[in-house]
């Protein structure tokens, strides 16, 4: 039977009104195995995107398998992403 794969998925915020996704993002949610384990703000003034992807590389590093997907979704409010319980890293992976 071969190793569990862990998934990863980043999730870029926008707001409503743009429906293409195609402005500035309002932040980014980083979720392992379901669960939200990290969350940071826009690029101006979080770099949110690179944050997230340091924890994915991160968590690719600790993982034997991984699939890492990437959403855009507009679901933000008054430009702050959605508020995740967020919860830690060792919980995610079951450890």
């Amino acid at each position: 039977m071969g190793k569990k794969v862990t998934q990863i998925k980043v999730v870029t915020h926008f707001d409503p009104e743009d429906e293409d996704c195609g402005g500035d993002y309002c932040g980014v949610s980083v979720f392992v195995n379901g669960k939200c384990v990290r969350q940071f703000g826009d690029y101006y003034h979080d770099k949110g995107c690179q944050k997230a992807e340091a924890v994915v590389d991160m968590v690719k590093e600790l993982v034997d398998k991984a699939r890492v997907r990437h959403v855009s979704q507009n679901d933000a409010d008054c430009y702050c992403a959605p508020d995740y319980e967020v919860v830690s890293l060792k919980e995610a992976l079951g450890l």
